[in-house]
């Protein structure tokens, strides 16, 4: 039958909103700073090794990372001031649409104070196949959020982190909330 084929060629360049082959990250900018350098690498927040809870790292938003293998996992301790506090998480890319093509498949989990028990756990709940959660936390405390690959994952990836925690609904209004 007929058909119509539609070939387009370009430079590959950084900057693009495009992940080309030798970048690992392409935020559409070649600013420093941001999580993708001028040259569409990872400017990473891990420091060190932080693939158990114990070896967690303090939780900086935004926290920028990578998966490099399928069963590598990255825990990032979150303090909750206060209990029943409306704690949201959610992985998503650069800007270059990796959530959406899944090429960045995560897997989100929720651990509790002890590091071990999986409060809640997310595969694809946020933009595409990227991860969010949602999840009041019953008392005062440090949390650990877990980042990984989903089953299916192509990895490497790189991710962007982001949570917030919200005192809304535990009877405690802080200034600045309208809840």
């Amino acid at each position: 039958g007929a058909f119509e084929l539609a070939v387009e060629l370009r430079e590959p360049a950084c900057g693009d909103y495009r992940l080309d082959p030798g970048e690992s990250c392409d935020d559409g900018n070649v600013l420093t700073g941001d999580g993708c350098d001028a040259s569409c690498h990872l400017e990473s927040s891990e420091t060190g090794p932080n693939n158990t809870a114990a070896s967690a790292e303090a939780f900086r938003s935004p926290f920028f990372g990578e998966i490099s293998q399928i069963n590598d996992g990255d825990y990032m301790a979150v303090s909750v001031t206060e209990p029943l506090a409306t704690l949201t998480a959610f992985t998503t890319d650069f800007g270059g649409g990796q959530c959406a093509s899944g090429a960045l498949d995560s897997m989100l989990s929720l651990k509790a104070t002890d590091g071990m028990t999986t409060l809640v756990a997310d595969d694809d709940g946020g933009d595409g196949f990227c991860s969010r959660i949602d999840y009041q936390v019953p008392t005062a405390g440090t949390y650990y959020l877990r980042v990984g690959a989903a089953a299916e994952a192509t990895v490497p990836f790189v991710y962007i982190l982001r949570t917030t925690v919200q005192l809304c609904g535990n009877g405690i209004t802080s200034p600045g909330e309208d809840c």
